[in-house]
């Protein structure tokens, strides 16, 4: 596999784990991989840990030829992917300090932290017996905070089924990714079977997401399932901004949160 960073001048949270996923579903059985044309975006990756926890996955060693250094941004920057939502667990009191010592009040800190794990315990849960292949058992985040901007920005993105194919089994009227985002962002959706509903109510992840990000904190908010991704502009309400996007498994919550 080959990163050629010729013409490519800048990526954001949400386009450095879309690159990591189409790398391990494009290319499932690489041995090695070679960066050409180097700048500060591939060093960024290596600051963020994109190639060696690229090479961890594909089971080789990585050595970079410079020592990774962070640029453009001071604060935390973490990339992980992981097969088991207890490691992710095992980092949310790590994340929640973090937050605290960049200077975010406790509530701003708890929201972040509090959304971050609902976001993951979803991927799995959603995509639990039903991941594509045992390879594609996947979560990939990343964290950062951009201090100077006075900004979080997280992505979630796994490598299952995606919304559609969450959804269909309960709601069999769907016949799309946009009518699946659009459905699960309502309030009490949920994938479970019906004679579930009263052991468990479930479904309202995004729908509390939405409300914090544009009620409480001043935030963006996108959501790409499969080849489809959508910005929702506010509660319950989008803007298709691609629907032909080379994806064929999983999703990507990604959203940024303003702090004063």
């Amino acid at each position: 596999m080959v990163f050629d960073f010729q013409e490519i001048c800048l990526l954001d949270s949400f386009a450095i784990t879309e690159l990591f996923v189409l790398a391990l579903t494009s290319y499932p059985n690489i041995k090695k991989f070679e960066i050409r044309n180097p700048n500060s975006v591939s060093d960024y990756l290596n600051s963020v840990g994109f190639f060696k926890q690229l090479a961890a996955i594909y089971n080789f060693t990585y050595k970079p030829e410079a020592d990774p250094k962070a640029l453009h941004n001071k604060g935390i920057a973490i990339l992980t992917a992981h097969e088991e939502k207890s490691t992710f667990y095992a980092q949310a009191e790590n994340i929640y300090s973090i937050l605290l010592s960049s200077g975010l009040s406790n509530d701003t800190a708890s929201i972040i932290t509090a959304s971050f794990l609902e976001v993951i315990d979803n991927a799995f849960i959603h995509n639990l017996g039903k991941w594509p292949t045992n390879y594609y058992k996947k979560v990939v985040t990343l964290i950062h905070h951009h201090e100077f901007k006075k900004e979080i920005a997280i992505s979630v993105a796994d490598l299952g089924i995606g919304f559609l194919g969450t959804l269909k089994e309960r709601y069999p009227d769907l016949t799309n990714e946009t009518e699946s985002i659009a459905l699960a962002l309502k309030a009490n959706t949920s994938s479970r079977p019906k004679n579930f509903a009263n052991q468990y109510s479930g479904g309202n992840g995004l729908f509390y997401l939405q409300k914090n990000i544009f009620n409480g904190l001043k935030g963006e908010l996108y959501i790409r399932s499969t080849n489809t991704l959508l910005q929702i502009t506010s509660l319950e309400n989008f803007q298709i901004l691609n629907s032909e996007l080379p994806y064929k498994y999983g999703a990507n919550i990604f959203f940024k949160l303003k702090y004063v």
